[in-house]
């Protein structure tokens, strides 16, 4: 039971990690798209 535990426990942090690298990913995103549209302006 001890390793089924684990297992669920690891898949939930693996999900909370995967939701913040989402969220940095869309953030960088924006901005490289914002720096692209202001040098391209330039």
């Amino acid at each position: 039971m001890s390793a089924v535990t684990d297992l669920g426990v690891i898949a939930i942090e693996h999900a909370k990690m995967h939701e913040v690298l989402h969220e940095k990913y869309e953030t960088l995103r924006t901005d490289a798209s914002g720096w692209y549209r202001f040098l391209a302006l330039s």
